[in-house]
């Protein structure tokens, strides 16, 4: 090699390193990249391929809403003043419209005709505590030295609903008790909450539809109570639903479904 030429090529060395250098970090950019959106596309193959999860989880794992397709759902808490029941399901009936019905041990006990028309009418049976305040101990059992009455009472509750309507129930209205989460875990049950309170125990017909009217939308559990003033108000309610592009579903038919 020529001495001129020599210099020439070394003199070329410096700018051929830093062509390759430069060369070097972005294929290592283009590299980082590649992997980076082949993981992000793992990640989401894996999120869609996996089981859908339920709606709207509370802290405590208790599901206060369903999913946003065009369902609400009606959660009737049944353990006292249930006169009006009769006439709430003539009404849903009428209107092609389901709904949840939580009932306690008692009501299911006593009461094995009404249970039997609400499954044969295609609503769903729930499972909700006898009275109010239910506390359950760190043990599963019942607060007060009753320990394990509640949950058996649950449980007989259960076994009957299954032989009446031909499924188990799947979920235990909790209304926020803590105790009652407790319950529905130990009984392989969903524990359910609302996210709107009609306060039906209070009130005339048209106040409760008020409450109703937009407040309760598409993926909303709507706790109630068979009073009569919900009875008289229920017309109402499902009006604004049917305006609201709303379906009255069962509480499983919106967080499931």
């Amino acid at each position: 090699m020529k001495k001129a030429e020599k210099r020439a090529f070394c003199g070329a060395w410096p700018r051929i390193w830093e062509t390759a250098g430069a060369n070097a970090l972005l294929l290592a950019i283009a590299l980082g990249l590649f992997l980076a959106l082949g993981l992000r596309s793992g990640a989401a193959a894996q999120a869609s391929s996996a089981p859908r999860t339920l709606g709207g989880m509370h802290a405590d794992s208790e599901v206060y809403k369903g999913k946003k397709g065009g369902k609400a759902a009606l959660l009737i808490a049944v353990s006292w003043n249930a006169s009006a029941l009769p006439a709430l399901l003539d009404e849903l009936g009428s209107r092609g419209a389901k709904a949840t019905f939580a009932l306690s041990p008692s009501f299911v006990r006593e009461n094995p005709e009404a249970l039997r028309r609400i499954a044969a009418e295609g609503h769903e049976a729930a499972l909700a505590a006898d009275g109010t305040g239910a506390v359950w101990g760190e043990n599963g059992g019942a607060a007060g030295g009753e320990s394990g009455s509640v949950r058996a009472a649950l449980e007989e509750a259960a076994r009957t609903v299954r032989s009446v309507c031909g499924q188990a129930p799947r979920l235990l209205f909790t209304g926020g008790d803590e105790a009652l989460c407790r319950a529905a875990k130990a009984l392989s049950l969903t524990a359910v909450r609302g996210s709107v309170d009609l306060i039906c125990e209070r009130g005339s017909a048209e106040e409760i539809a008020s409450r109703a009217v937009g407040n309760i939308s598409s993926g909303d559990i709507a706790v109630c109570v068979p009073t009569a003033a919900f009875a008289g108000a229920i017309g109402d309610i499902l009006d604004y639903f049917s305006v609201s592009g709303l379906t009255a579903a069962t509480v499983s038919g919106t967080i499931y479904d």
